[in-house]
């Protein structure tokens, strides 16, 4: 999958956000800074980005991505 349709999706849901990709096309992962993870736990953080992706996941476009989130 496209990383600018992932960074799209993203932005679209995280307006606030940093976002950082490292890695190729097939194995890569995303860094999400944003204000709107303040008082959520890791897990909270990890489970909003993954359910703004769960189409892409649903569909088989996109199988495997490793995230990691912080606030600003």
């Amino acid at each position: 999958m496209d990383k600018d349709v992932i960074n799209n999706i993203l932005i679209e849901n995280f307006p606030d956000a940093e976002i950082n990709f490292l890695g190729d096309s097939c194995n890569f992962s995303v860094e999400v800074v944003s204000n709107l993870f303040n008082g959520l736990s890791l897990v909270e953080q990890h489970k909003k980005v993954l359910n703004t992706l769960k189409d892409k996941f649903a569909s088989g476009e996109l199988h495997a991505l490793s995230i990691s989130t912080r606030t600003k």
